[in-house]
């Protein structure tokens, strides 16, 4: 038997998903300006990322996700296909996946971006989330540097610094675009997949497939729901199912063996009445536990 956990974090709408253009969908390894995505897969033979879940029936897509798939749906919240579509002379409402995300005034989106870069790097140089005070260090070395581009000098204290900081990137709320479900298995598994030879790797790497299969179907059936109404008050059955889409990998950054699928669970989903809304997200957080036991 093949245990597999599952963990649930939030995915940023507008450049929230060049996380996975840059580096997860790039096998993590950060791709040089002008080098294509797929490139990777050649290189180092990580599989393309793949459509998934009962909702893509009402998109029409299946198959390897594109970079520019992903930017319409988890960017702007847009039919995968909009770009074709749009160049087609379809019309804007056409490929507009429900209402658009809402957008939160930042006053300067420079330094959050660097900080968040920095952070997403540390976690998958490091494989865990950095800790508070990690983050507080990462914060300011950031801004630090940006305070000296900005001003011509180095920040005069502590204080200083901080207020810069805060008031660069306040209020730094953002809309939600998908979810990233992260399925991996026992370390000891990957290290069997790794060293076992290839009937043993073949039989791990079923297994593993079958347990995300199975536990996406059941998230499906038990845990998938739209929100309509003034702040969502209302709770309703979708058509169909999720979309998401999934991304394999066989290593960590730092070359270990460590078999383990990135399932990018889009926030659109098609209500009964065929518009489309928001996922109901909180209960994939409430199933954590549930699915990741299935």
């Amino acid at each position: 038997m093949l245990g597999v956990m599952m963990t649930v974090h939030k995915l940023s709408a507008g450049d929230g998903y060049t996380y996975y253009t840059r580096e997860v969908a790039s096998a993590d390894e950060l791709r040089a300006a002008g080098r294509e995505l797929g490139d990777y897969y050649t290189v180092d033979g990580s599989p393309p990322g793949q459509w998934g879940g009962g909702g893509i029936t009402h998109l029409g897509v299946s198959g390897e996700v594109t970079e520019a798939q992903m930017a319409a749906l988890y960017g702007q919240g847009l039919h995968p296909e909009a770009e074709t579509m749009l160049a087609a002379g379809r019309d804007i409402k056409d490929v507009r996946l429900g209402q658009r995300y809402r957008r939160y005034a930042q006053k300067n989106d420079e330094l959050a971006g660097r900080i968040n870069t920095a952070l997403g790097d540390y976690e998958r140089m490091n494989h865990k989330e950095p800790d508070a005070d990690t983050r507080r260090l990462i914060r300011m070395k950031e801004g630090a540097q940006y305070f000296r581009e900005v001003n011509g000098r180095n920040a005069s204290d502590k204080e200083e610094l901080g207020r810069f900081v805060t008031a660069e990137t306040k209020p730094g709320s953002q809309a939600v675009a998908g979810y990233d479900l992260v399925f991996a298995p026992a370390k000891s598994a990957s290290v069997l997949w790794a060293i076992g030879g290839q009937e043993a790797r073949q039989e791990i790497e079923a297994a593993h497939q079958e347990a995300i299969s199975e536990a996406m179907a059941f998230l499906e059936t038990e845990a998938t729901y739209t929100r309509r109404g003034r702040n969502g008050v209302r709770q309703e059955d979708v058509d169909g199912g999720l979309v998401y889409t999934k991304f394999r990998h066989y290593d960590s950054r730092n070359g270990d063996p460590q078999l383990h699928d990135h399932v990018v669970v889009s926030n659109k989903v098609r209500g009964v009445d065929g518009q489309w809304s928001s996922l109901d997200g909180g209960l994939l957080y409430q199933f954590n536990v549930a699915a990741s036991e299935f």
